[in-house]
């Protein structure tokens, strides 16, 4: 089969880039930073909402030892 000068280029750099293993490596960074991030993201949030509460707990009691002083 004949190939054009162009289409060999073509060719030639979809070739290149199967090879090159780069890109992958990069992905596979970035996906485990996001997966890292979503993380972070879930405990902080569920933080998050027992630190609220354990102050809505704690408000009234240190009021009411504010008030006796």
């Amino acid at each position: 089969m004949m190939v054009s000068g162009d289409a060999e280029a073509g060719l030639g750099l979809i070739r290149q880039l199967i090879r090159d293993e780069r890109g992958q490596d990069l992905a596979e960074y970035a996906l485990a930073l996001a997966v890292i991030t979503a993380a972070v993201a879930l405990i902080a949030t569920s933080i998050g909402t027992d630190v609220q509460s354990l102050w809505s707990h704690a408000e009234p009691k240190l009021q009411t030892v504010i008030d006796a002083e």
